[in-house]
């Protein structure tokens, strides 16, 4: 054991809420992050389609398909090399790397908002944003393994806690400001300063996780080994990407749908559901993950199943008042899925690769991104209606978690067997 998981070890009992105090600090730099993307994403649909409107685009459908797609495009080559650099370098200097694509990003959307210089500017904070998701995820997964703590969900859900605060509270201040008289497109340039003061605030208060022993490791085994993830992680994945292909058709959209798809809801009304979702994160989060501890994999499955629900009733609800109950009901289902889905990912992959394994992960689900907002669209402009889109994508997301659940139960024999064979 090295000296630095000494340190973590006799300062893992100062704990509030599952996380310590570094632990803590990387939330609060993650929240400030997050800042940087909440104060535009709640609207950048409907801001897209405004914009390519005005520009004279002959297919504006076509335009905002792609536009999603390339910053998925992005985040999949983000995500498994920042899984990779921050197994090699550490987590800190790959986060303080994110936010140079995302400042320069932010920055060209605010100021040239046409196209094709749209997509490159999202595809560029996608891509910066990638990043910062890996290591929100790989610094829990460290600290896991130095304190041989048994709270996983807890840990991987409670560092999220300052950033759904962001997102609660950005769109309605931004909802606030636009009511005020605010140019909407002002918000991206808000975004890009707090991602600035994100990079400074990482450089400062942000610690290490990894133990150079273990970076240097990893410096010396190949970049990416898909094979030493072992079979529970790719089970995981198989399982999944069903339910991630029919989430990405319909959620790109939920702006346009909110506000121009027959709820009656205004920019601002949305703006407030999208806050009371975030809000509510942030007060069942706790009591939401030390569920999931109790059993990770049933959590899984349950939050698959209600997430697709509600999927489909945004095809079919109408009114401010709905819209409200159904984003604060979410926020179950989404903290479910958040906790279990991330301490399932790492389970029983050795520290040196769980890195790659996050990065490898996401990128795995993430590439549903390229094809199922495409293919939303076009059922879109087929049906003539968003509403059926929601209601297609979320009962075959309601199907897919057949296939999630024959995945947890093979990943469960295969531990076993492990477990019998190693007694034996």
């Amino acid at each position: 054991m090295t000296d630095h998981d000494i340190k973590h070890l006799t300062t893992q009992h100062r704990t509030w809420m599952g996380l310590n105090s570094d632990l803590w600090r990387l939330a609060l730099v993650i929240g400030i992050a997050q800042i940087s993307m909440s104060t535009w994403t709640w609207r950048f649909s409907i801001f897209i389609e405004s914009a390519f409107i005005e520009q004279g685009l002959a297919d504006v459908g076509l335009a905002m398909g792609l536009t999603f797609s390339s910053g998925t495009l992005a985040t999949l080559v983000g995500y498994p090399t920042s899984g990779i650099v921050s197994d090699m370098i550490g987590r800190k200097r790959t986060m303080m790397l994110s936010f140079i694509p995302m400042t320069t990003g932010l920055y060209l959307l605010h100021t040239i908002p046409l196209w094709p210089w749209i997509p490159i500017a999202y595809a560029l904070v996608t891509l910066g944003w990638s990043f910062i998701l890996v290591i929100s995820r790989a610094v829990p997964a460290d600290v896991l393994i130095t304190s041989g703590a048994s709270d996983r969900a807890t840990k991987f859900t409670m560092i999220l806690l300052p950033a759904f605060l962001a997102d609660g509270l950005s769109p309605l201040v931004g909802s606030i400001l636009i009511i005020s008289g605010l140019d909407p497109r002002m918000l991206i340039l808000f975004g890009s300063i707090a991602a600035v003061i994100a990079l400074f605030m990482t450089g400062v208060t942000v610690r290490e996780s990894l133990s150079r022993d273990v970076q240097r490791h990893a410096r010396s085994n190949a970049p990416l080994s898909l094979r030493g993830f072992g079979r529970p992680f790719w089970l995981l994945a198989a399982g999944m990407l069903p339910f991630y292909f029919v989430w990405n058709m319909a959620l790109p959209y939920l702006g346009n749908i909110s506000t121009t798809g027959g709820w009656q809801v205004s920019d601002a009304e949305y703006g407030m559901t999208w806050s009371a979702f975030s809000l509510t994160s942030v007060i069942v989060m706790y009591i939401a993950s030390r569920m999931t501890d109790r059993n990770t994999r049933a959590a899984l499955v349950v939050a698959v199943v209600i997430n697709s629900l509600i999927v489909v009733l945004f095809g079919i609800g109408s009114g401010f008042l709905m819209m409200l109950v159904l984003n604060i009901v979410w926020s179950f289902p989404v903290m479910w899925w958040v906790g279990s889905e991330r301490a399932l990912v790492v389970e029983g992959v050795s520290r040196e690769r769980q890195g790659r394994a996050m990065g490898t992960y996401s990128l795995l689900m993430s590439s549903t991104g390229l094809v199922a907002p495409i293919i939303g669209q076009h059922i879109w402009t087929i049906t003539g209606s968003l509403r059926t889109l929601y209601v297609i994508a979320g009962m075959a997301g309601v199907l897919t978690a057949f296939g999630v659940t024959a995945a947890l139960r093979a990943r469960h024999r295969t531990a076993t067997i492990s477990s019998q064979m190693a007694l034996e």
